[in-house]
């Protein structure tokens, strides 16, 4: 359980850009939970570090429990009708939302044939904004595995593509989906409505695999992009937002594969694993 707490502090600073660092937050639970996958406490250690944020009780009527997360970081919704979510949005008063969303393409040979859109809720609303559409090119255009914000108006995705990445010559075909190496990463400006490959020396970086996976995250000024390729090391490269440049950081010696990438405190009771 306390893996799960850990991430729900990951996924708080990674979603909303607080930093806990200098405020202590006590959880208490009033009896034994089982020594099990379950995740007990992750949503409701998430709201108790929200209400340390605010230095303020929240209310049962102030909580709205939409999903849970898991230890990858990843959030997943109790039901498929998003106003429980957009009434929450509402509520904590956030500003504007952009929600990538994966649809199955039509007369695919597949349902893992994907693409992707951005929508974009207008803060104080709990309505999409129909005249603002993001990622919508053909449906040649992949499916979005991960965003994250990175500042300046700009979000890091991670997309599935075959047909990009070489393995297939049709989306719709179910070859070249699935586990291999079809994902890359590319800058979506939010303004503009455009995406850039990052480069490293003139050169897209590696294609990676990974579909359930968590290869990015973001520390101060850099985001941090770690790459599963087939033939190349395995190396994580360093996105400056300021300048935009990349330069290579670690390479993790061979028979490893990332799956997940996140900061972590430094925590002196914190056994290494």
């Amino acid at each position: 359980q306390k893996d799960y707490i850990r991430v729900a502090y990951e996924c708080l600073r990674n979603t909303a850009g607080y930093d806990l660092s200098k405020k202590d937050v006590t959880f208490f639970i009033p009896h034994v939970l089982p020594d099990t996958a379950a995740n007990y406490v992750g949503c409701a250690a998430y709201a108790a570090m929200c209400s340390r944020l605010l230095d303020t009780e929240l209310k049962i009527r102030d909580i709205a429990f939409v999903g849970g997360i898991d230890l990858n970081g990843n959030l997943y919704f109790d039901s498929a009708d998003v106003t429980p979510l957009l009434n929450a949005v509402k509520l904590s008063n956030i500003g504007t939302l952009y929600v990538p969303v994966v649809a199955t393409l039509p007369d695919a040979e597949s349902y893992t044939c994907r693409y992707s859109r951005i929508f974009r809720v207008p803060a104080g609303s709990t309505k999409i904004d129909k005249n603002w559409l993001g990622f919508d090119g053909d449906f040649n255009i992949g499916k979005i595995v991960t965003s994250t914000y990175i500042g300046n108006g700009k979000a890091l995705l991670y997309i599935q593509n075959p047909v990009h990445t070489g393995l297939s010559d049709d989306l719709h075909k179910k070859a070249g989906w699935g586990s291999a190496y079809n994902c890359y990463y590319t800058i979506f400006d939010i303004a503009s409505r455009t995406t850039s490959e990052p480069k490293y020396n003139g050169k897209e970086l590696p294609f990676s695999k990974g579909t359930f996976a968590q290869l990015s995250c973001v520390l101060g000024d850099n985001v941090y992009l770690g790459v599963n390729p087939e033939n190349d090391p395995m190396d994580i490269f360093v996105y400056n937002k300021k300048s935009g440049s990349i330069t290579k950081g670690a390479t993790v010696a061979a028979g490893y594969t990332f799956v997940r990438l996140a900061v972590m405190e430094k925590d002196a009771n914190a056994p290494l694993q």
